[in-house]
């Protein structure tokens, strides 16, 4: 198994826009790139941390390439767009 962590920042005003876009594109990410699943806490600083299971890390590296249905990946611009990079 290989596990990846993420840190989000969400820009102010954006944190519903956040939340309901992570869980769909999660699940895209599952159903199109092979992940095994992810989880979403906070951290005491009120960013988001997630980490992501993976079966090994080829196919994680490989998913880069691999597209999404467009309604996955509409949901991935809007979570994209909520934040501070």
């Amino acid at each position: 198994m290989f596990i990846v962590m993420f840190e989000f920042v969400v820009k102010d005003g954006c944190k519903d826009q956040f939340l309901a876009a992570w869980p769909k594109v999660t699940q895209g990410i599952y159903l199109f790139k092979g992940s095994l699943g992810s989880r979403l806490h906070r951290d005491k600083n009120g960013a988001f941390i997630a980490y992501a299971q993976w079966p090994n890390e080829e196919t994680y590296r490989k998913a880069s390439n691999i597209k999404m249905s467009e309604n996955y990946e509409k949901q991935r611009q809007l979570m994209h767009e909520s934040l501070n990079l």
